[in-house]
């Protein structure tokens, strides 16, 4: 039976910039197969899959609809999906077009040990190596990527609540993979000269020059604390998973119009001396001493000020553009208790924030 030399997976973790690396993946498929790697773009349903989560997932999962939200609504009754998914990975396995296979599924991280064994166990046959790559960052970096990406999602998360979910990360992906594991840091990877891409296709074995001469794409969307203390602010009042309650439509991302504004990086506030922060360190230690790498000094990091010239000029269109009045008026509620807060030491940041918050009310008309 012809094998793979090597079958990779890339295993996220999730909030790592796994969209890019997939995405760029994709782009380069003919680069990559000109030299041994095989990325495939699987199809459900005639959609194309760069993230080959949801065709893995459903070929080796006892419950794929554990892991994919909507799976049914999305795709349908689960026996044909599975036979469609199973059909082309079997397909691919059976007759290897390249000496590496390259696979990218971030949700792996998440799958449960008998599933996460039932993937291991499916590749293992077809390759003389398997390789499972994963991208850490820092506790606190992690907790706050995770914060803000339910927030786009329309929840509000404590982070009290996310403490510890890297530390459960590596060990479900070593309690599995055990030495096949290959663990690399988030934060050297996009500190690289071709930044987190280029350092993937590098751990590839790519040559770095040839990598260098790609045009590589870009996915990650940048939050500012401003937008995400505005988006926390909505999804308060009007939670997503409420809908029966408050009566407001909401979607996923409905909230990405504030994603335009530029303002303070976010970073959890308040955090130097709390007890996250002593949970993050201790996380962080602990961490550190199995990957064997260190994670950048970045715990208690105070923001700067908020709302600045740049961000208030950009934050009526921005306002404006949400989906819903009822969304516009919790904004002006915040705003207006933002400009109280700033009277005394920033008494022209009030007046621009409580001039903005007007602007967003209706007009009573004689």
């Amino acid at each position: 039976m012809a094998r793979y030399r090597r079958i990779i997976v890339h295993a996220g973790l999730s909030k790592t910039g796994s969209t890019s690396i997939q995405r760029n993946c994709a782009r380069h498929r003919r680069w990559l197969a000109e030299r041994g790697i095989v990325y495939p773009v699987l199809t459900l349903r005639g959609e194309p899959f760069a993230n080959h989560a949801v065709p893995l997932i459903s070929s080796v999962a006892s419950v794929p609809q554990r892991y994919i939200l909507g799976f049914r609504q999305r795709f349908g009754e689960l026996e044909p999906v599975v036979r469609e998914c199973r059909a082309q990975l079997d397909a691919l396995l059976a007759a290897p077009a390249g000496d590496v296979l390259l696979l990218s599924a971030e949700l792996v991280e998440g799958l449960v040990q008998e599933d996460m064994r039932a993937l291991r166990d499916y590749l293992l046959p077809h390759a003389e190596a398997l390789q499972v790559v994963a991208y850490f960052r820092s506790p606190q970096s992690g907790l706050e990527s995770l914060l803000a990406e339910r927030i786009k999602a329309g929840a509000v998360l404590e982070p009290e609540a996310l403490v510890g979910r890297i530390r459960q990360k590596f060990e479900n992906l070593y309690g599995t993979f055990g030495e096949v594991l290959c663990p690399q840091s988030y934060h050297a990877a996009t500190a690289a000269p071709q930044g987190l891409v280029g350092a993937f296709f590098t751990l590839l074995g790519l040559d770095s020059a040839e990598v260098a001469g790609l045009e590589l794409i870009r996915s990650n969307e940048r939050m500012c604390l401003e937008s995400y203390r505005l988006m926390r602010a909505i999804n308060l009042r009007y939670p997503r998973k409420l809908r029966a309650e408050h009566g407001v439509e909401r979607s996923p991302r409905d909230l990405n119009a504030l994603l335009r504004l530029r303002g303070e990086p976010f970073r959890l506030e308040g955090f130097a001396g709390s007890a996250v922060y002593a949970a993050c360190l201790e996380e962080a230690a602990w961490l550190e001493t199995l990957l064997g790498f260190r994670f950048p000094a970045e715990f208690g990091r105070d923001p700067g000020p908020q709302w600045q010239p740049a961000t208030l000029d950009a934050l009526p269109a921005a306002l404006q553009t949400l989906p819903h009045a009822a969304f516009r008026a919790a904004a002006a509620e915040f705003l207006s208790a933002e400009a109280e807060a700033l009277e005394a030491e920033r008494p022209g940041t009030a007046r621009a924030l409580r001039d903005i918050a007007a602007g967003l009310l209706p007009t009573n008309s004689a």
